[in-house]
């Protein structure tokens, strides 16, 4: 990447689950990424809304970057989050083309994200998958499958957390 950022070569669960916390910290203005992580295992409910956003947020970052293609990346049913755990997080990922390769690059990051998530948050341990995604071509979304029919609804709109404002 041209601005200076780090491209990851590999799936790693503990540096996307590491920035996730940092974010957490810094939106609670607390110093610790630490004691983000205690609020979360205490079932804190904002840290938990940052804390989705922003594992969403630096998922879609590293997939972006490895695997090239990604336009935007979604979260959906936010609003609905109003308890910890809640739900899973839903990744919508719509990218110029799917391919099988990128298939498996977002499956193992989903799986290693929630791994990563479940083993320091006990709370998330009931998710058989923490982090779910979806790629969405033009063809998704031309037939309205799946996540790709909630992409413009008025009723549960996606929060776009790649790419960054």
């Amino acid at each position: 990447m041209s601005d200076g950022r780090h491209v990851p070569l590999s799936v790693d669960g503990a540096s996307i689950v590491e920035r996730a916390l940092g974010y957490v910290a810094r939106r609670l203005k607390i110093a610790d990424p630490g004691t983000a992580l205690e609020r979360l295992r205490r079932g804190e409910l904002g840290a938990y809304l940052y804390f989705r956003y922003a594992l969403a947020k630096e998922a879609s970052r590293d997939i972006a970057a490895i695997a090239g293609g990604v336009e935007k990346a979604l979260i959906f049913l936010e609003n609905r989050c109003e308890e910890f755990p809640g739900e899973p997080v839903r990744l919508g990922l719509v990218v110029a083309r799917k391919t099988a390769a990128m298939q498996s690059l977002v499956e193992a990051v989903c799986e290693v994200v929630s791994r990563e998530a479940a083993d320091r948050i006990p709370g998330l341990r009931a998710f058989h998958g923490f982090l779910s995604a979806e790629i969405l071509d033009a063809e998704a979304l031309r037939a309205g499958t799946g996540l790709a029919a909630m992409v413009s609804s008025i009723y549960e709109p996606p929060i776009t957390v790649y790419p960054e404002d």
